[in-house]
């Protein structure tokens, strides 16, 4: 049983660390993927101040967020 709980931490920190990367990179202003970096940070046990800001942060973009996005409302006419 030793092996799976090994698996399973490689596995989130694994996820942690794709998640870190795609949310602090191309995907800055995705409020899910901010999201998803404080639950895989909480899911690691980390309970310093990154899963907080992380969390901060998703909320914050997803205030700023429109019901759909533009590119969806007007389409390629502008």
């Amino acid at each position: 049983m030793p092996e799976t709980q090994d698996h399973s931490s490689m596995n989130m920190d694994l996820a942690a660390s794709l998640l870190g990367y795609l949310a602090k990179g191309r995907g800055w202003d995705v409020p899910e993927a901010w999201y998803f970096l404080a639950k895989a940070y909480g899911m690691q046990g980390r309970k310093e101040r990154e899963p907080r800001d992380a969390l901060a942060l998703a909320l914050e973009l997803s205030e700023h967020r429109g019901v759909r996005e533009i590119g969806a409302v007007l389409g390629w006419c502008v």
